[in-house]
């Protein structure tokens, strides 16, 4: 009794000699530990994912910077390809009308020469009647006969030199005018075959352009998906990071309310030994009674 007593005074003295500002368990304090070390790894875990996250997000963004720049160059290179287009697509239109110009050009020489062609025929036939009607008349003599008297068809005679200088000059023309169809022809073969391939090139130009416009699309969307987990994430790190105190703080109040419930509203206040050896002198006791 002596001993047990002497003991209880030293453990008296030795609880009012601590401080009581904090009364915790051993419980208590594993579990705080326990609590703490999950915050913390929890914590680090955020941020790096954080870390993570905001690191993949600048990626996504670069992507799409350069995805944005080349589409404008694409689509400066389609504009180029559409004023290339038109401008040839005037060059096919004037040699269309050229050519045009210079096939009626050739239409009315060539109607030209026939009607000349006639003429001439007519003209030779009847020089040809006339020569056999001079032919044909007997010759008389020199003295019955006038002169000075001229032939019948003197004037046609005179026109007919005239005649094969123009037919000449006309055959001289006509192997150039045929070259310059002829080249005119294979000029506009070559610009309706550079219009193909530009036209060709603007519709494959434009199925790039609508297939980086997909891409963008889709990039945005994984960006828009990474902010709103970042977000997320950075607001599941606000509210792990609770301060220590607040928790301290509430264990305490538990303690006390645990301690007034267990000594009633008139007792004193005790030391933790003393709670925790009135504890386990109540498990005891139930213990031995159950036992």
């Amino acid at each position: 009794m002596r001993t047990t007593a002497g003991s209880g005074a030293g453990a008296f003295d030795a609880a009012h000699a601590i401080p009581t500002a904090v009364p915790l368990t051993v419980a208590d304090i594993d579990a705080l530990a326990r609590r703490d070390g999950a915050v913390s790894s929890g914590a680090v875990i955020s941020q790096q994912s954080t870390v993570a996250s905001s690191r993949s997000v600048a990626e996504l963004e670069a992507v799409v910077q350069s995805l944005q720049q080349e589409n404008a160059e694409l689509r400066e290179r389609l504009e180029r390809d559409r004023r290339q287009m038109l401008r040839s697509a005037m060059d096919v239109r004037d040699l269309h009308a050229s050519q045009k110009q210079i096939r009626q050009r050739d239409l009315d020489r060539i109607e030209w020469l026939h009607c000349d062609n006639q003429r001439l025929r007519k003209m030779l036939e009847m020089q040809g009647s006339a020569q056999e009607l001079a032919d044909a008349v007997p010759p008389q003599p020199q003295a019955a006969a006038p002169p000075t008297a001229p032939p019948p068809s003197s004037e046609g005679l005179r026109s007919l030199p005239e005649m094969p200088v123009e037919l000449n000059a006309m055959e001289e023309d006509m192997p150039a005018l045929e070259a310059e169809v002829v080249r005119l022809r294979g000029a506009l073969a070559l610009k309706t075959q550079h219009l193909d391939d530009l036209q060709g090139h603007a519709e494959r130009a434009e199925g790039y352009v609508q297939d980086l416009l997909r891409k963008l699309e889709h990039v945005q969307g994984i960006v828009r998906e990474e902010r709103d987990n970042c977000a997320r994430r950075s607001e599941h790190l606000a509210s792990a990071e609770q301060p220590l105190e607040d928790i301290v703080s509430v264990v305490s109040l538990r303690d006390h309310s645990s301690a007034t419930q267990l000594t009633g509203p008139n007792s004193t206040t005790q030391s933790p030994f003393a709670t925790v050896g009135r504890r386990e002198h109540i498990k005891r006791a139930a213990a031995v009674h159950g036992g």
